[in-house]
């Protein structure tokens, strides 16, 4: 079955006729219903307001109260403005009221919604939220109070502009209470299976895609996603299979909300819960950012080839994996033992001396690309020896500063070894942070039981040596296809002295049962070559052959050394021809070639 999504949000008033006689207007003609422009249900609420100021607000029915006083509650309005340019900017513009009192001016909030700055182009209706004891009102009358708030509504100036018709309209008002729903989740979507998953798309359908209860936190405008609050994904109770990718999702602009509005909550507590996102852009557009928040570390979530732009915080959990991922101008990543892979951090929104990831496991993080704007790269907190393995860090400052690429906070001694051709990171403090990073020289192409030994040139000291090079199949050619062969035909080839013998797989066959093609799937370890062309052992047919090239190398881990050595090689091949590689600066990974056998000197390229 696919997503069932759940609002946590208690309706105020639907704006329909059965709450007519909840509506209360401030002087001038009253506010009604209209039955021909609404948001959802059949009817709005809407007012004529020309040259003045006018206000009409919905009372809870028989002089009730609802207690809206715990941190982060919402209220959210649908606001439809028909004459946007003509809004007052000079007066009160557009306004969102709230008020304890019973009457429409007395005790108070009001925060701007719209002004003709911010009202879209577009025009139509528009959710507003609000974090009413967050945000400082716009404007307050009397003494209002949230543990008994009674009327909810609109305050809107308007130049003169003629007509009667309704021009300032509001539907469905509805709020969070933040005292119940602690996480913040306004609607929330669980369920789905590996064959029909959840998706944004179930998310579009229960929300923007109902006319009976549009909430306004998935909106769409030209296949873009907007997410004006925080949705939630899996809840505590039931397991989830969300799976969807080839999405731009927006977290819009929104002045009368907090940082915690607006953000993506996943609950990882069942085992079969499971939430995959690929190829798509998550990205925030205003200065009130949103975030993504994973709890729970029983269940799977991945995110690949993503786009990560203007997020707040992202925190994770072991049971997280970001791969092949862009994050731009975010403002931080808590690792909580997640796994990170060529990953890519740009323009971090980060200050002086603060890290973007708050990490806990280094060899997590792997094959990725930090670029410097200001402060740490990462930040360790747990003390211990790390593989860290291929990032590179791009324009950090130097070792013990506020812009050292790595920041040990554990307390205690932390080991980076580096490997696989990473960078050397600058670390604070460098007292109890150590780097090891190794370089390799690699010398390729030598014959198999050929001598090879590596030396210092300034005194002679062997660095590395091997009595005996053992060889691989480098390339495989067919010399003769034979006959009678199948697909899967495994062919041990024979002669040469070896420790593991080199085979090869019939991938295709002709009519006749030719090898048409195959796979060198053993490449062996040879001290001496079998003579070309091999033939082989095993297989259903034949007098197929094979020309091998069978070369072997010399390894020298090394590094990093100041200054740096200058070495040679001596290679004695079995034939007791001899190579001498002259120059080899050891400074960084390289490698060399020994195939130009019978030159008896030649220097690194």
């Amino acid at each position: 079955m696919a997503g069932v999504v759940t609002s946590n949000l208690t309706r105020i008033t639907a704006a329909e006729s059965a709450d007519d006689p909840g509506w209360i207007d401030s002087s001038g003609p009253g506010s009604a219903q209209v039955d021909d422009v609404f948001v959802q249900g059949a009817e709005s609420r809407g007012r004529r307001v020309d040259n003045t100021t006018r206000s009409f607000a919905f009372r809870i029915a028989s002089a009730g109260t609802v207690d809206l006083s715990a941190s982060n509650t919402y209220v959210g309005w649908w606001f439809n403005n028909v004459q946007p340019p003509s809004i007052d900017d000079s007066g009160t513009a557009m306004e969102a009221t709230i008020s304890s009192s019973q009457s429409a001016d007395t005790n108070i909030d009001r925060w701007l919604a719209f002004n003709t700055t911010v009202y879209p182009l577009i025009g139509g209706w528009q959710r507003v939220w609000v974090a009413i004891n967050e945000v400082t009102p716009t404007n307050t009358s009397g003494t209002p109070v949230n543990t008994a708030l009674s009327m909810f509504g609109i305050r809107n100036d308007q130049l003169d502009i003629g007509g009667t018709s309704p021009n300032v309209l509001v539907d469905a008002i509805d709020y969070l209470d933040a005292g119940v729903h602690t996480d913040g989740v306004f609607i929330f979507i669980d369920e789905g299976t590996v064959g029909d998953p959840a998706t944004f798309a179930d998310l579009i359908s229960a929300d923007e895609g109902t006319g009976a209860n549009e909430y306004g936190v998935i909106q769409t405008r030209s296949g873009i996603i907007y997410c004006t609050a925080r949705i939630g994904f899996a809840t505590g109770t039931t397991a989830t299979i969300f799976n969807d990718s080839s999405f731009v999702l927006i977290f819009p602009s929104q002045h009368t909300i907090n940082n915690d509005t607006m953000g993506m909550t996943f609950d990882l507590t069942f085992p079969e819960t499971n939430v995959d996102m690929a190829d798509a852009v998550i990205k925030s557009a205003g200065l009130t950012q949103g975030d993504i928040i994973v709890t729970a570390a029983t269940g799977d979530w991945d995110m690949i080839r993503m786009t990560l732009d203007s997020i707040r915080t992202i925190d994770l959990t072991n049971a997280c994996s970001i791969s092949d991922t862009a994050i731009v101008s975010s403002g931080k990543l808590n690792q909580n033992s997640a796994t990170l892979s060529n990953i890519t951090v740009s323009l971090a929104a980060t200050g002086q001396s603060v890290a973007f990831i708050i990490a806990d496991d280094l060899a997590l993080i792997s094959n990725s690309t930090f670029n410097f704007s200001d402060g740490h790269a990462i930040e360790i907190t747990t003390a211990g020896t790390y593989t860290f393995t291929n990032n590179k860090f791009n324009n950090y400052g130097s070792d013990d500063t506020g812009d050292a690429a790595i920041f040990n906070s554990s307390g205690g001694q932390v080991t980076i070894n580096v490997v696989g051709g990473g960078d050397t990171p600058t670390v604070v403090p460098l007292a109890t942070t150590t780097v090891n990073n190794p370089k390799v020289l690699t010398i390729g192409g030598i014959e198999s039981g050929s001598e090879a030994r590596l030396f210092d040139l300034s005194d002679r000291t062997e660095l590395e040596g091997d009595e005996s090079v053992e060889g691989s199949v480098q390339l495989a050619v067919l010399v003769d296809a034979g006959t009678s062969y199948v697909a899967t035909d495994v062919l041990t080839i024979t002669g040469g002295n070896f420790s593991v013998v080199a085979q090869i797989t019939v991938d295709t066959v002709g009519g006749s049962g030719e090898v048409l093609t195959f796979t060198v799937t053993q490449v062996g370890s040879y001290s001496l070559n079998p003579t070309n062309p091999v033939s082989h052992s095993g297989g259903t047919g034949s007098g197929a052959t094979f020309n091998l090239t069978i070369k072997g190398s010399l390894v020298h881990n090394f590094g990093p050394l100041v200054p740096a050595v200058v070495a040679y090689a001596h290679i004695v091949h079995p034939d007791f021809e001899f190579l001498r590689l002259d120059d080899i600066v050891l400074d960084a990974d390289r490698t060399l070639t020994a195939s130009q056998r019978g030159d008896r000197n030649f220097s690194n390229p």
